[in-house]
């Protein structure tokens, strides 16, 4: 009968086939859940159980209920590097990105915990925070430790958004360009968050333009055209044509722009307005 100690390392071997054989790591990745889990029904000693804890985490498969309760015992039994690693792989399984996360991950470099993805996560949780100088100090560091093509490709991608954040754009093109010609990556899904909104803030700039005239217009219709693209847009998710998918309409411009609603509908025309439907 296997030990836990056998188990342990047969784990681990898996973990780090992982690493090389892509297509089959979800076998790989079940095969070490399974190791690590008998392991921890044999174990004789902490310091196997914390490593084949650890090794769940690492891999996660099936169950958040037990991820949560490996990540409890471990934060409980672990100190120094191991504890911030913990805290690296809790923040990793989070949905919501916040003030928190950012905290927990400066906890886990402070421990000693300096792997890219520490850097890397922490940089998109201040990005989401609007934390955009910090963000990209620690992108730039996580980039500069980062050696697999796809995971630099997305953190490439998350600099442009920062820098898009910043304003940066010709920063932000050049980083694009550059994760690009790595081809690999999700890069809409990547860079995307850094155009969120942006409908929005153009509404706001000229709204607030008009309300305190610190810089001129462009010319009515120029103006015109552009706020019924932009209002149509933020109405219907992408319809740029009056009255064709603008179910959200009037009431998702007076519910996101109250203040400014009287300078869109003046601008906009009633003609248009009107066949924004509302819900």
């Amino acid at each position: 009968m296997p030990t836990a100690e056998l188990l342990l390392a047969r784990g681990k071997a898996y973990e780090l086939q992982m690493e090389r054989d892509t297509e089959g790591i979800q076998d790989l990745r079940r095969l070490a859940h399974k190791d690590f889990s008998d392991a921890i029904k044999l174990v004789t000693s902490e310091e196997v159980e914390k490593e084949a804890r650890l090794g769940r985490v690492r891999i996660f498969v099936y169950s958040w209920e037990e991820r949560e309760k490996d990540l409890e015992w471990l934060k409980a039994h672990t100190k120094g590097r191991e504890l911030g690693e913990v805290l690296y792989w809790e923040v990793e399984g989070w949905d919501a990105w916040e003030e928190q996360a950012a905290l927990l991950l400066s906890q886990a470099i402070e421990l000693d915990y300096r792997h890219p993805g520490v850097y890397w996560l922490r940089a998109e949780a201040n990005f989401r925070i609007w934390n955009y100088g910090l963000a990209l100090q620690d992108i730039d560091t996580s980039i500069g430790g980062t050696e697999d093509a796809e995971e630099l490709a997305e953190r490439l991608c998350l600099r442009a958004s920062i820098l898009i954040g910043m304003k940066r754009f010709r920063e932000a093109y050049a980083t694009l360009s550059q994760a690009r010609q790595l081809g690999k990556g999700d890069m809409y899904y990547s860079w995307g968050a850094g155009l969120d909104g942006i409908e929005g803030e153009v509404l706001w700039r000229y709204g607030m333009a008009h309300e305190f005239h610190y810089f001129p217009l462009p010319p009515i219709g120029l103006l015109r055209a552009i706020l019924q693209a932009l209002v149509a847009v933020i109405a219907s998710s992408g319809s740029i044509i009056p009255g064709q998918g603008l179910q959200r309409g009037r009431a998702a411009i007076e519910r996101g722009f109250p203040e400014i609603v009287h300078f869109i509908k003046e601008i906009v025309g009633e003609e248009f307005w009107q066949k924004c439907k509302g819900v």
